[in-house]
């Protein structure tokens, strides 16, 4: 199957690096979740980074990767668990729920633009189109369409449609 990127364009659709592999559509139960659950994890000083969702066997499965700029740690997912829990009890009634909180990790592959916003501040590797080498520096800020990168020298902007694939950089 090829997708005609121009066709893709002339109807609206925005291309990003992190659609080449469609991880980025997130379901409609997805962003009712994420909507919902923002103020609870802005309470606890935490970004939620990546909401899914499925049903298996009758049960409500949620995966909730969080953020927070001193760090994600056991005591963080429990006190999000504790905090998230009921809620998705009361969005779903009726349905067993199964929710599992967890940090982004060290080298987390982003999967959609807003992640540059969330990390800002921190390392990110990005791996350009027609480059093999990856490109490294400290997200800075971001627009609509594109980020800047501090490399120590300069501050450098991308566009987010020349880049292939991003991930956090701890080192």
């Amino acid at each position: 199957m090829s997708i005609n990127i121009l066709e893709l364009q002339r109807v609206g659709y925005r291309l990003f690096f992190f659609d080449r592999d469609m991880r980025t559509k997130q379901g409609e139960s997805d962003r009712e979740i994420q909507q919902d659950i923002e103020a609870v994890l802005l309470s606890l000083d935490c970004k939620a980074v990546e909401v899914t969702s499925a049903i298996r066997h009758g049960t409500l499965h949620v995966v909730l990767i969080i953020h927070r700029r001193d760090g994600v740690d056991i005591d963080a997912c429990a006190d999000v668990y504790k905090a998230v829990y009921p809620r998705l009890e009361i969005l779903y009634p009726g349905k067993e729920v199964h929710l599992e909180v967890s940090s982004p990790g060290i080298t987390r592959v982003f999967k959609s633009p807003a992640e540059f916003e969330i990390f800002k501040g921190l390392g990110v590797k990005l791996l350009l189109d027609e480059e093999s080498e990856w490109r490294s520096g400290t997200i800075m800020g971001t627009s609509e369409e594109s980020v800047d990168i501090s490399t120590g020298d300069s501050i450098d902007t991308y566009q987010f449609s020349a880049i292939r694939k991003a991930k956090l950089d701890n080192t």
